[in-house]
């Protein structure tokens, strides 16, 4: 194992293996970063270096059931980072091994664990936990290095020493009446100004390449034409009304623009695919192909490299606006790609916005710059809803998953045919594939999903549908033992417990059991290909709340109007009011006072 992780070794560094997610990169590890400059004997010091160089060696070569069968540079560098820190803690205290480490010394670090490193606080569940654990297994390798750890840290109460215990993850999933308008925005700025700002990239890249040679200053001046031409042509224009920079110099916009672009673009591609940041920017050319389904159906797709289970290769499904992202991506570098011999998607920006200059070689973007580029697309002022919550490349992931497993698909809006398209990709198991981190979320949400749309059917006072009786009966058969909201949770999660599932639907709740489905579904959930609104109105299954009745109030009112229409065929007529007297009787069953529906229901 040891060998096929380092691969080349020095006095003062280790350089790692990297996988094909991270091609191109050559990593390695400093041990004189670990130590202070100052302080400590040479023995001490030397001694340290050596105590540490073995104890990575036992992390590395730690059994296979501890380990999966590859072991990742992230991880190993992982250890370097929380190791790193230890011993500097460990030194400003004049302590240079681990076995003079006191049992107080070993509470008192585990309640540094607790802490960020610019002390505002305590650290995140998950890297607590982290920590703790590399310290567990510094004792239960202590006989492959020198110095080894004395005091076994299990043996020490760490409740009773941390402080806080915050969730396991600061990140959380953005509301659907935030993440919607947020990436409604993103494809807005695409389709209104991609176009320009690739031809402008294109534009200032063979001004740059025919440049080549040339003084200076005589550059200056051809730069300063060129952006002066810009200056009066629609397009700039139009980006200096939308973003309130009427008065700012051309390349000031631009360079705004250029930004919020590749943020645009970032956002549309991690909300909606679902991918992780590391596989985003390791994306090449030529990875958006068509495909299909299992049932047929013909959808886009993002081809690329997984970054877990040996950075094998997989596909992510793509809406045609993620197309019209990568499409922008591929146009904005074309140019520098060729001059270069890249294969990159995202390469790395120059001063200006305007792409590698001819005299420099560009390179694959870096995680950082998407999470910056993201913020900054969603915090600006000019966008039409606020995000008040923190924005990161994982907060995209966590809201991916929050709406493949929503109930309710008429919240997503446009977006509701493609996360139903991955909803069934999910189920049969082609989509996650390895990804246990995506399915651990996908399982957190559902289950979070799943109680809000329950606690929904039993708080509402008049439940439609064939299913909604069912729950009316449930709730009143219960009454006198589960009363108040702690009641209803506990109602909630019997519920859970007793195995109740609903599938995810656009008009109202299917409460879905296969024995009762009017589409007939299989074990894995309804028949998409057979089911409608008119279907599940006279499904078993089927229940609705007061949350759908916008969906069909205005469903009856389009059946009204068009019947209103004159000289109808006498069978269009027979099949739409059939449609409106469904939709009718779902209306009558959410009023108490029937009287209130128009006469003829």
């Amino acid at each position: 194992m040891f060998e096929s992780v380092v691969i080349e070794r020095t006095r003062y560094t280790w350089v790692l293996a990297v996988d094909a997610l991270h091609d191109g990169k050559r990593p390695k590890i400093d041990w004189r970063t670990f130590l202070p400059r100052s302080g400590g004997s040479k023995h001490q010091r030397e001694y340290l270096l050596c105590s540490l160089r073995g104890l990575f060696v036992a992390l590395i070569e730690a059994p296979r059931q501890l380990r999966s069968d590859r072991l990742s540079h992230d991880t190993v560098f992982n250890w370097y980072y929380a190791l790193r820190r230890m011993i500097r803690w460990m030194t400003a205290r004049n302590i240079w091994r681990f076995s003079s480490l006191s049992r107080q010394d070993v509470a008192e670090y585990i309640e540094y664990c607790d802490m960020r490193d610019d002390r505002k606080g305590s650290v995140s569940r998950h890297t607590f936990y982290f920590r703790l654990q590399l310290l567990n297994e510094m004792w239960e390798f202590r006989g492959g290095y020198l110095g080894a750890l004395r005091v076994n840290p299990a043996t020490i109460d760490v409740d009773a020493i941390r402080k806080s215990k915050p969730e396991k993850s600061s990140w959380r999933a953005l509301d659907e009446d935030v993440a919607i308008p947020l990436i409604g925005d993103a494809i807005t700025f695409i389709r209104s100004h991609g176009a320009y700002l690739a031809s402008v990239r294109k534009r200032r890249w063979q001004l740059d390449r025919g440049a080549v040679g040339i003084e200076k200053w005589a550059k200056a001046v051809r730069v300063n034409k060129l952006y002066k031409a810009l200056g009066d042509e629609p397009g700039l224009e139009l980006l200096r009304d939308e973003l309130n920079m009427r008065h700012e110099h051309a390349h000031v916009v631009l360079r705004r623009a250029f930004a919020l672009a590749d943020g645009a673009c970032f956002i549309l591609i991690l909300f909606t695919e679902g991918m992780r940041v590391s596989e985003l920017v390791r994306l090449d050319i030529g990875c958006l192909k068509p495909g299909s389904l299992a049932d047929g159906t013909t959808v886009n797709r993002l081809h690329g490299i997984a970054a877990k289970k040996g950075a094998k290769r997989r596909s992510w499904i793509a809406t045609d606006e993620v197309a019209e992202a990568i499409d922008y991506l591929d146009e904005s570098f074309s140019g520098q790609r060729r001059a270069f011999g890249l294969k990159a998607l995202i390469l790395n920006k120059a001063r200006g916005g305007s792409g590698a200059t001819a005299g420099s070689r560009p390179r694959r973007a870096r995680r950082g710059i998407v999470a910056t580029r993201m913020k900054l697309f969603a915090k600006a002022p000019e966008r039409r809803v606020q995000v008040n919550q923190r924005i990161h490349p994982h907060v995209a992931r966590k809201t991916f998953a929050r709406f493949v497993v929503c109930r309710d698909k008429h919240a997503l809006e446009a977006l509701a045919y493609h996360f139903g398209h991955i909803y069934q990709s999910v189920t049969d198991g082609s989509y996650v594939g390895s990804d246990i981190e995506l399915q651990k979320l996908l399982s957190e949400e559902s289950r979070r999903d799943l109680e809000c749309a329950l606690t929904d059917l039993i708080n509402s006072p008049n439940v439609s549908g064939k299913a909604g009786a069912a729950f009316s009966a449930i709730r009143e058969g219960t009454r006198s033992n589960f009363r108040g909201k702690r009641g209803v949770r506990r109602l909630v999660e019997k519920l859970i417990a007793d195995g109740v599932q609903l599938a995810p639907c656009y008009w109202g709740y299917c409460v879905y059991s296969q024995a009762l489905s009017a589409c007939h579904g299989d074990s894995r959930g309804p028949n998409e290909a057979r089911r409608s609104p008119d279907v599940c109105a006279g499904c078993q299954n089927f229940a609705v709340t007061e949350r759908h009745r916008p969906w069909w109030e205005a469903r009856l009112d389009r059946e009204d109007q068009f019947l209103a229409t004159p000289d109808l065929p006498t069978q269009t007529i027979a099949v739409v009011s059939r449609r409106r007297s469904n939709s009718a009787c779902i209306l009558s069953d959410l009023n108490k006072d029937k009287w209130m529906l128009r006469s003829d229901v």
